[in-house]
């Protein structure tokens, strides 16, 4: 399964692709979207985009650990 750093670093770039995506469609004139579903997605993008930040601090504090 890997080491936590590598799955970190997975799961950092799956919610990247994620938060893109969400910004994609609120940007996007693909389909109709209303400004309830904007704001919706506004919302979620903030949550994981603090998701990111923590899996980011997390992931950088164990790579700056010392190896015993």
């Amino acid at each position: 399964m890997g080491t936590e750093p590598e799955r970190l670093d997975q799961d950092i770039a799956d919610l990247q692709a994620q938060v893109a995506e969400l910004r994609r469609r609120i940007g996007g004139q693909d389909y109709p979207i209303d400004a309830a579903e904007v704001s919706l997605l506004f919302t979620e993008v903030e949550e994981q985009e603090a998701i990111l930040a923590a899996l980011t601090a997390r992931r950088d504090e164990i790579k700056e650990r010392p190896v015993r």
